[in-house]
C-alpha cells in the first residue's frame, strides 16, 4: 500500500459577456524571477464535491463572482511549488454575476485578449482566449 497523495484542484477560464477573461493575481513563494503573475481562479477540491461544484466555489471566494462552469478544456499535471504532485483541471466557462455580500480573497482583474498577452500567465503555454474557440458546446458559453 502506498501513501502516494495527489493534490486535486480545479480551476476557472471564465469570461464575460464583453469576452474578457478574470484572472486572479499570485505571488511565487520565495520567488526566483518572476514574482507576480495572473492565474486562473480555483482551489482544492473537498470531499463530496464535483470538479464544477468545486470552481464554481473557488471562483467566488476568490473574485466575489459568480461563475458557470461549462466544460474541461486543459488538465496540468505536475510538481508544484512546495514538491507535491497537482492535478489541475481546468474549466471554460462565463462570469455571472458580483456577489457584493462576499469579500474576494484574492486580487482579480479583467481581461481582453490584447492585454492578455501582454501579462505573465500560469501555467505558461496555454491560452485561455484560444481555448475558448476551441470550446465544442459554445452554446453553453452563451446561456
Amino acid at each position: 500500500m502506498s501513501d502516494y497523495k495527489i493534490r486535486l484542484s480545479s480551476k476557472g477560464l471564465f469570461f464575460n459577456d464583453q469576452g474578457e477573461l478574470l484572472l486572479v493575481k499570485g505571488r511565487h513563494p520565495g520567488s526566483s524571477g518572476v514574482e507576480e503573475y495572473w492565474s486562473a481562479p480555483g482551489g482544492g477540491v473537498e470531499e463530496g464535491e464535483s470538479l464544477k461544484e468545486a470552481v464554481e466555489r473557488e471562483f467566488l471566494e476568490e473574485t466575489g463572482y459568480h461563475g458557470q462552469a461549462a466544460e474541461i478544456v486543459f488538465v496540468q499535471d505536475y510538481i508544484n511549488y512546495w514538491n507535491n504532485r497537482a492535478l489541475e483541471i481546468f474549466f471554460i466557462g462565463r462570469v455571472l454575476k458580483k456577489d457584493k455580500s462576499v469579500t474576494a480573497d484574492h486580487q482579480s482583474k479583467f481581461f481582453p485578449e490584447d492585454k492578455f498577452k501582454k501579462i505573465v500567465f500560469f501555467p505558461e503555454g496555454i491560452n485561455p482566449f484560444e481555448l475558448k474557440k476551441g470550446v465544442r458546446y459554445s452554446e453553453k458559453l452563451n446561456q
